[in-house]
C-alpha cells in the first residue's frame, strides 16, 4: 500500500485517507518499509511524536541511526553492514532541513535509494519548501503535516514550538510576515491585510496552508485561518520578526508604520469582540517601544515616540484605513482605561460532568443564572462545539427552532446578555471568556478550561499515546472518576446533548477495552476482567465489548461465564438489530466449546 500526495495539494491527500489509516500512521510506515518514507512538515510539527511511537511499536532494540544532509546532498555518515544491526535495527532517520540545488538533490536521492537496496528502512524529515523529490522518489510513502495534524500527532501544547520554528526557518520574509499577521488575527483575508497596508501575492494563502498545517485556507470565504495560540508563547518570536522587518524595510519611518499597522490589527480584533487579544497586541506594542527607546514610551502616546512621528503617521495613513478605524472606535465607544484589565481576570472552569457548575479562580460562581434553562443550554452548546465555533444562526435554530429569525435573534441577545452578567461582566462585549470571530462564537481557551476537554485529552492519551501499562491504568482510572458523575445532569437532555453523551460514553468504553486488552497481554487477567466488565456495564450494545469480556473470562478460567456472555450477545444482536454475531465472536465461541477444561 502506498500513500503519495501531490506536492501542491497535500490537504486533499490527507482528507482522502480512511480514518483508520490516518490514525495508524506508525503501522502505515511499518507496512511500507520497502520504500522510503518522507515526512513533509514544519519542524516540531508532530514528526518527533510519530517517530517515538514508531520506535515503540516496532520494539527496536537500539535507537535509530540519525543522519544529516550537507549542502552537497551527502549524508553525514553511511551505515556499514558490520554495524547495521546495531545502528537502530536498520532504521535510518534523516533530518533534511536545508535547500539543495539540482545536483545535490539527485545525490541525496541516490543515497536514499542505496540505503533501501541494502534493506534499510529510511525516514526523511523535511520542510514542505525543501521537498523536490516528487519525481525522483515517485514510489515513496508521503506523510504530510496535515496528516499529522488530523491524526493528533501535532497537539495544542506543541503549537507554539511549531510556529516558533516556522517563523525562524529560512523562508521569505513575506511568507513569515503574512503568517504572523494571520496568527495575531486568528483569521484574515488578503483584502483585510491589504487594508492594513500589506500587499501579498494572491497565491500566498494556498502556499501558507501547504507549508504549515496550523494554517488553513477556506476557498469559499477567502479567509486564512490559524489555530488559536496564546500570544505570550510567541511574543519574543513576533518581536524578533518585527525587528527583522524594520531592518529591511525600504520606507522612511518603518517603526511608525509598523506600530500603526499593529494598532489597526488591534482595532480589527476589537471590532470582532476579541477584547483580550486586542489588549495583548497593545501590550506587545508598548513592550517593543520600551525596548527600542532609551526612556521607554513617551507621554505623547502609546504608539508614537514623538509628536512629529505621530503627524507623519497620520499623513501617511491611507484615508480609507483612517476612516474605517475611526468608525470602529466610534461604534464601540471603548475606553480602554475602564475596560477590564487582563491581569485582573481570573480563569474560568466549566464543569459539565455531574451538575453544571462554574468556577472563577477557585470560587464557585453563583449559579442562579444557570437556572435559566436557555442560558445553561447555550453555554453547553458552545462548549461542545468549541472546535468549529458556533454561529448566531445555529444557536437560534438549536435553542428556539419554533421561532422565526427575528424573534429568535431577540431571544438570543437577551440570553447572551444574561450569560455575560452571570459571568460577572456588565456587557458581554467586555467578557473575555467568550470571543467572537466574525459570525462565530468560541470560548477563549487562554482563560477557560472544561472537564469535558480534559476528559477527551485523557482519552486521546489512552488510545493513541503509546503509554506503558501503569501510565495507561492511571489515565483510565482518572477517566472513570470523571465519567462516573454523568453529564450535565441539571440540564434537560435533548437530542444534541444525547449525541454528545453517547460520544463520551464511546470513548470511555474504548479506553476501558484498551486497558483490559493490555492487562491481558501482560498476564494480569483478573484486572483485565474487571475493566472488561466495567465497559460492559457502561455499554452493553457493543459486540466488541462482549467479545473482549468473553476472552478475558475464558483466560481467567470462567468458561461458563464466557459462554453465557456469548449467548447474551447473540440474543441482544438478534432482538435489537436482527443480525448474527460476527465471525470473530463466533470463532471465539467455537474455541470455548473445544477447550479442554
Amino acid at each position: 500500500m502506498r500513500v503519495n500526495g501531490s506536492e501542491h495539494d497535500p490537504i486533499q491527500t490527507a482528507v482522502a485517507l480512511p480514518k483508520d489509516v490516518t490514525m495508524g500512521l506508525p503501522h502505515l510506515i511499518e507496512s511500507n518499509r520497502g520504500v522510503p518514507c518522507f515526512i513533509k512538515c514544519p519542524k516540531n510539527g508532530g514528526e518527533a511524536q510519530l517517530l517515538a511511537a514508531l520506535q515503540l511499536s516496532c520494539a527496536l532494540r537500539n535507537d535509530p541511526l540519525r543522519l544529516d544532509v550537507d549542502e552537497e546532498g551527502n549524508l553525514s555518515a553511511m551505515p556499514t553492514e558490520s554495524n547495521a544491526e546495531a545502528d537502530g535495527d536498520r532504521l535510518v532517520i534523516i533530518d533534511h532541513q536545508r535547500w539543495l540545488d539540482d545536483g545535490a538533490t539527485q545525490r541525496f536521492s541516490d543515497a536514499v535509494d542505496r540505503l533501501i537496496e541494502r534493506d534499510f528502512r529510511v525516514i526523511v524529515c523535511l520542510g514542505a519548501h525543501y521537498d523536490r523529490y516528487e519525481d525522483l522518489q515517485s514510489d515513496r510513502l508521503l506523510i504530510t503535516g496535515r496528516m499529522l495534524f488530523d491524526a493528533g500527532w501535532l497537539s495544542p501544547p506543541d503549537y507554539p514550538r511549531c510556529l516558533t520554528s516556522f517563523f525562524e526557518d529560512y523562508l521569505p520574509l513575506e511568507i513569515r510576515l503574512c503568517a504572523a499577521l494571520v496568527t495575531l488575527m486568528k483569521r484574515a483575508t488578503l483584502a483585510e491585510l491589504a487594508e492594513l497596508g500589506y500587499d501579498f501575492k494572491g497565491d500566498l494563502p494556498e502556499l501558507l496552508a501547504d507549508l504549515n498545517p496550523l494554517y488553513h485556507y477556506d476557498t469559499s470565504t477567502g479567509e486564512i485561518h490559524c489555530v488559536d495560540v496564546p500570544l505570550q508563547d510567541l511574543k519574543e518570536t513576533f518581536l524578533k520578526l518585527m525587528h527583522e522587518y524594520l531592518s529591511t524595510s525600504p520606507v522612511d519611518n518603518p517603526l511608525t508604520e509598523s506600530l500603526q499597522r499593529l494598532t489597526m490589527v488591534s482595532m480589527r480584533l476589537l471590532s470582532r469582540g476579541d477584547l483580550m487579544r486586542s489588549h495583548q497586541i497593545l501590550s506587545m506594542i508598548e513592550e517593543y517601544l520600551a525596548a527600542t527607546t532609551v526612556d521607554g514610551p513617551s507621554s505623547t502616546g502609546l504608539f508614537f515616540q514623538t509628536q512629529e512621528e505621530k503627524k507623519t503617521a497620520e499623513i501617511s495613513c491611507p484615508p480609507q484605513i483612517a476612516d474605517r478605524a475611526s468608525m470602529q472606535i466610534a461604534a464601540y465607544s471603548v475606553d480602554l482605561s475602564t475596560a477590564p484589565r487582563l491581569c485582573d481576570v481570573k480563569p474560568l472552569y466549566i464543569k459539565l460532568f455531574g451538575q453544571m457548575e462554574l468556577f472563577i479562580g477557585n470560587s464557585l460562581l453563583g449559579n442562579s443564572f444557570l437556572r435559566r434553562r436557555m442560558v445553561a443550554r447555550m453555554l453547553s452548546y458552545i462548549v461542545f462545539n468549541q472546535r468549529r465555533g458556533v454561529s448566531r444562526q445555529s444557536l437560534v435554530e438549536y435553542l428556539w427552532p419554533h421561532l422565526d429569525c427575528d424573534h429568535g435573534l431577540k431571544n438570543l441577545y437577551t440570553t447572551w446578555s444574561f450569560l455575560g452578567r452571570g459571568l460577572g461582566f456588565s456587557s458581554i462585549k467586555f467578557c473575555p471568556y467568550i470571543i467572537r470571530e466574525g459570525h462565530l462564537y468560541r470560548l477563549n481557551l487562554e482563560l477557560v478550561t472544561c472537564d469535558i476537554y480534559h476528559f477527551e485529552h485523557l482519552a486521546r492519551r489512552a488510545l493513541f499515546g503509546n503509554l506503558t501499562l501503569p501510565q495507561l491504568l492511571q489515565v483510565v482510572v482518572e477517566m472513570e472518576t470523571i465519567y462516573a458523575s454523568g453529564i450535565v445532569t441539571n440540564v434537560a437532555t435533548d437530542s444534541f446533548l444525547a449525541t454528545r453523551q453517547e460520544h463520551l460514553k464511546t470513548i470511555m468504553v474504548d479506553a476501558l477495552i484498551q486497558a483490559s486488552q493490555l492487562l491481558k497481554e501482560n498476564g494480569n487477567i483478573t484486572k483485565a476482567v474487571y475493566y472488561a466488565r466495567t465497559a460492559y456495564e457502561i455499554d452493553d450494545s457493543r459486540e466488541d465489548v462482549y467479545r473482549v469480556l468473553m476472552g478475558v473470562q475464558f483466560g481467567v478460567g470462567q468458561r461458563t461465564a464466557a459462554m453465557q456472555t456469548y449467548f447474551t450477545c447473540k440474543q441482544y444482536l438478534s432482538e435489537e438489530l436482527g443480525i448474527l454475531p460476527s465471525k470473530s465472536t463466533t470463532d471465539l465461541y467455537q474455541e470455548l466449546l473445544l477447550a479442554d477444561v
